[in-house]
């Protein structure tokens, strides 16, 4: 499944050699009086290139920690209650823009039809979606 519109490299980005990229989208936690004790689960890149959205602030807050003892692993600690939240897909290069001096950023205006068709849906039932980039490297 893939739901956005990677770009090529002819679009002015080309691959840094860092990894890929993923695409999520998520919506928070509804304000409901309905208990929930449990959230998605969304695993993480290792480099948060964008959030953009209503929860663009607490997922910048987000922090990375080293497991002790463990080589080179993150974990992230998401502190933002998800209410949804929606995988878009990977790209296998990290798709870098020199002249606007950043990575690709995923957007409702990248994805494709059936990937706007699909956050259009959920975006009716959960409100304003927040769009998710990270680097894998």
């Amino acid at each position: 499944m893939n739901l956005v519109n990677w770009p090529e490299e002819t679009e002015g980005y080309r691959d840094s050699g860092e990894g890929g990229l993923w695409g999520y989208v998520v919506w928070p936690l509804p304000d409901t009086h309905c208990a929930v004790d449990t959230s998605p689960d969304m695993p993480m890149g290792d480099v948060l290139v964008d959030a953009h959205g209503p929860l663009a602030d607490e997922l910048q807050d987000s922090r990375a920690e080293y497991r002790p003892g463990a080589y080179a692993e993150m974990y992230y600690e998401n502190r933002t209650s998800l209410g949804s939240a929606l995988f878009l897909g990977s790209s296998w290069a990290s798709s870098y823009n020199e002249v606007a001096g950043s990575y690709f950023r995923v957007r409702n205006e990248t994805l494709t039809d059936e990937g706007r068709a699909l956050v259009a849906t959920l975006t009716a039932l959960y409100g304003e979606p927040t769009f998710i980039t990270y680097l894998d490297t």
